[in-house]
């Protein structure tokens, strides 16, 4: 039986280029874009004289039947069944955290195999087509080019425009506008791959020899080369893969010959986060956490920049697509941390440089670093934006002007519209968990503005003022004490990280860190836990910053106030989880998962990941992994295909104890 979950899936790259069957059977619908534009792999079965429709819109032809759905960690597995054939396909992205090289490698691997259903042998073509509009977001008056090359080991197709403009638009909501689609196979593989011109127009095309002789398969490699990633403060910066590979057609030669390997080492890899997310929470926690794993990858790029430093840029999808997002990187480090926290010192450097910058006016920290691909300067909350038409107002495709070069007389942002408190603790709280893992000296090496935010903090954390927060859809909250958590688990976090540093200021963040505490709880209570903002009685939230006091053993907050939020949060469950707070029935799939951290065994974080994998399997909006959706009716509000999901992996993170001594 087909599982029915969100869209599944299929060619996943970067945050510009991915592909989404957004059905649960693939040949439902054609394939998308993860905003929802079509770019169609279409892909039909022949055996014995009949055709059949396998994956998108094959007007006319009869569908071969869908039976199985199989979403992993790193694959996504779809099975179709007749009275003669069992046909298999895998897509699989070798998304191996620990390995940097694969993490940036813009390779799917396909893989079909064919196995007799009636005892009798067949024989049988599989035919994909790849559509042009892939390559591009808008052809205009520009011609496609395609090309054909015979490599050492391996055939492959290119199509791309013909007039190349790398990293000519920012913006949410579009896709790559640059670069070009390839198809490779072995020459010892029964695949060949073609570019052919159909209706004035080029299409990919790829077709497998099938038999089930052998219980034989065929394989293909879909790639995608962005030529140009990021423009960073000025440097254009290539994706990280091509620090050892000179081309795509290199790279896909040798990957050519690796695929069975390859693809083993994915199976393990699925295996191996499988089993820790089961043994975490079940098997609704295995698929929160598989559905999650891709997403959250795929919407970051990997570079390096002109000094050879690690950068790892998230895109923030269905949102305003700012690039490196301090409020988007803090919910999605669990994921990483868990896994590789190089990663996350990666999401934090280009705050830490654009902080340090005279245009950024402000004693806490920026909210981001420009408009993905534009790594250029904060693009939020700017006045230029806010009604004062001065010829610099951005809009979709507008690409983002050199703040970082601008002086400090610039007057660019609006403070209204920052998060003060917010992003001051995300920066400390992420830079602290990375380091206590590393033991690299991230926090020696970035120390005093980090003390500078957390001065910041102690004057303006215990009772923040009228401002937002991570959770801005929800508007300006003053008092907020969910932030005021986030102020004082960080002063602790940082406090903590300075003992071999600086042993005087990390006694002075500590002291601060537990006085804010004792004086938290007693204002922040209510009769049965604590309230949404200090000066609304009866109120309640999900406090899903107090996780890091437990993960990072901070210990500033008595037991009593865990039991009595988990004990609150049931209470206000709805059929797909427990609202964010009393002012709307909606929720966050990765806060969800964070306050579900707290509980301490199964049960009590199946209270939270049953109604989340319910969510998955009953939600009519076939999207990717939706983080912010309705408790009530499992319709998602707006965001999809976000990093956040990788918050997901805060219940493995602190399974794993990593920080603890």
């Amino acid at each position: 039986m087909v599982d029915r979950i969100p869209s599944v899936p299929l060619v996943v790259h970067d945050p510009y280029f991915s592909i989404w069957s957004p059905a649960d059977h693939l040949n439902d619908r054609e394939t998308e874009s993860w905003n929802g534009k079509q770019m169609p792999i279409r892909a039909v079965l022949r055996i014995a004289g009949q055709t059949y429709s396998v994956i998108g819109e094959n007007r006319g032809v009869e569908k071969l039947p869908q039976v199985d759905l199989s979403i992993q960690p790193t694959e996504t597995i779809a099975t179709f069944q007749n009275a003669q054939v069992t046909l298999t396909l895998t897509f699989a992205q070798h998304f191996d955290l620990a390995d940097l090289e694969a993490v940036s490698e813009p390779v799917t691997y396909f893989r079909a195999a064919l196995a007799s259903a009636d005892g009798k042998a067949h024989d049988a073509e599989l035919q994909l087509t790849f559509d042009s509009a892939i390559t591009y977001e808008s052809l205009n008056d520009n011609r496609l080019i395609a090309s054909s090359f015979e490599l050492a080991h391996s055939t492959a197709v290119m199509l791309g425009k013909a007039r190349q403009a790398p990293l000519n638009q920012s913006g949410d909501l579009i896709n790559i506008d640059w670069g070009y689609l390839y198809l490779a196979a072995s020459n010892e593989s029964q695949t060949t791959v073609s570019a052919v011109s159909e209706w004035n127009d080029y299409a990919l095309k790829a077709s497998m020899n099938l038999s089930t002789y052998d219980n034989g398969s065929c394989d293909l490699l879909i790639a995608y080369d962005d030529v140009a990633s990021i423009n960073y403060f000025g440097h254009t910066l290539n994706a990280y893969w091509k620090k050892q590979y000179p081309s795509l057609l290199d790279l896909l030669d040798v990957r050519s010959q690796q695929i069975d390997p390859i693809l083993a080492h994915c199976a393990q890899l699925n295996e191996s986060i499988n089993k820790q997310a089961s043994t975490v929470g079940g098997d609704d926690y295995r698929l929160i956490c598989a559905t999650a794993y891709r997403q959250s990858i795929a919407a970051h790029k990997l570079v390096e920049d002109e000094n050879g430093e690690l950068l790892f840029l998230s895109k923030e999808c269905n949102s305003n697509g700012c690039i490196a997002t301090v409020d988007v990187s803090y919910p999605s480090t669990p994921l990483y941390l868990a896994f590789n926290p190089q990663l996350v010192e990666g999401m934090l450097r280009p705050i830490f440089r654009f902080a340090s910058l005279p245009v950024w006016p402000f004693a806490f920290a920026p909210h981001d670093a420009g408009r993905y691909p534009y790594a250029t300067g904060q693009v939020y909350g700017m006045k230029q934006q806010r009604g004062r038409d001065d010829g610099t107002w951005i809009i979709d495709r507008d690409t983002i002007p050199p703040y970082y070069t601008y002086p400090a007389s610039s007057d660019l942002y609006e403070e209204k519209f920052q998060m003060p408190v917010e992003e001051c603790g995300d920066m400390i709280i992420m830079s602290c968990a990375a380091d206590a893992l590393l033991k690299d000296g991230f926090v020696r090496a970035h120390k005093d503005q980090l003390i500078a935010w957390s001065d910041f903090l102690i004057r303006n954390g215990q009772d923040p003022e009228n401002q937002l927060c991570t959770d801005d859809f929800a508007g300006h909250l003053a008092h907020n004490v969910n932030l005021s958590l986030k102020a004082i688990v960080a002063l602790g976090a940082l406090g903590k990280a300075l003992l071999d540093i600086n042993e005087d200021d990390a006694k002075r963040l500590t002291l601060a860190a537990q006085e804010m505490a004792a004086i938290w709880e007693k204002t922040a209570a209510n009769d049965t836990d604590t309230r949404l903002a200090f000066d609304q009685a009866d109120s309640w939230s999900l406090k899903y910053n107090l996780v890091w006091d437990e993960v990072l053993h901070l210990n500033l907050f008595t037991p009593e106030v865990k039991e009595k939020e988990l004990a609150r949060y049931a209470k206000e469950a709805n059929d797909y989880g427990t609202p964010l707070d009393p002012r709307a029935e909606y929720t966050k799939a990765d806060w969800l998962m964070w306050v579900g951290a707290l509980a301490e065994n199964r049960k009590g974080l199946a209270v939270f990941t049953t109604p989340l994998a319910k969510f998955l399997h009953d939600t009519p909006d076939r999207v990717p992994f939706s983080d912010w959706y309705h408790t009530t009716d499992g319709h998602f509000v707006a965001f999809k295909n976000r990093t956040v999901i990788g918050g997901t992996f805060m219940p493995l993170l602190k399974s794993l104890h990593k920080f603890r001594g």
